[in-house]
């Protein structure tokens, strides 16, 4: 896992808004959950991004921009009434 600086989150909003990270990882499993809150780089706040279609940047992002890019879906559980899922992403 690496923490890139200063990355355009242009392609990742649906408005396309060309606006910036100041840090920006992404995520491919679990274990690197743990991997970027022990990492030397402490950006002080971070928001963790899915598919982008539910955020609108207005300015550049002074902290550090986490993408959600866990693959998967499995049913936990079923019954008459209701499904459980997890998913990844």
């Amino acid at each position: 896992m690496q923490i890139h600086e200063s990355i355009s989150l242009k392609k990742l909003n649906t408005f396309g808004i060309d606006v910036k990270a100041r840090y920006f990882t992404e995520l491919r499993n679990e274990n690197q959950i743990k991997e970027i809150f022990s990492s030397e780089i402490n950006p002080g706040k971070s928001f963790i991004l899915g598919g982008g279609s539910n955020i609108l940047f207005t300015k550049d992002y002074e902290g550090l921009i986490i993408k959600n890019s866990i693959p998967g879906i499995n049913k936990i559980s079923e019954d008459d009434e209701n499904v459980i899922i997890e998913s990844g992403a």
